[in-house]
């Protein structure tokens, strides 16, 4: 159990502590794949609870990729910016 409050090392991130976020199905994306606020909020409270990584869940690369309802999409150039304020909650 110590370990998990031990530091550790992420391909050459470090880590305060051993909590990790693996990539789960989220499920509050918008219709059309942008991030919504509710999204943007559930991943800044993940890190606001302790986790040091957040790996986040599904993204369909393609167009019609789409594996259900409320998932991200990454397929074009314009999602970009709602994309990048996932990241910028973790740090705040």
């Amino acid at each position: 159990m110590s370990m998990l409050f031990q530091g550790m090392l992420v391909g050459g991130m470090s880590l305060a502590d051993g909590f990790v976020r693996s990539a789960t199905c989220e499920s509050r994306a918008a219709d059309d794949g942008r991030c919504t606020p509710e999204l943007l909020n559930f991943t800044g409270e993940v890190a606001r609870g302790g986790v040091r990584l957040v790996i986040t869940g599904h993204g369909h690369v393609e167009k019609n990729g789409e594996a259900g309802r409320g998932k991200r999409r990454i397929y074009s150039d314009d999602l970009v910016p709602d994309l990048m304020q996932a990241p910028q909650k973790v740090h705040e």
